[in-house]
């Protein structure tokens, strides 16, 4: 079952950061896969610095 989306308004100010980070050519390609690794790394921190288990 393919996994379902949502949609979340970031500030247009991250988003000219994030798409200066595209334009370096340094990895990502797009909006979303720099969101979904920070998101990612920021869930294993507070994982990890608290004890959850989300």
């Amino acid at each position: 079952m393919p996994e379902k989306y949502s949609t979340i308004s970031i500030p247009k100010s991250l988003i000219e950061i994030l798409d200066k980070i595209i334009d370096a050519r340094i990895g990502y390609t797009s909006r979303a896969e720099i969101v979904k690794e920070a998101i990612r790394d920021k869930v294993l921190e507070i994982r990890e610095k608290y004890g959850l288990k989300v």
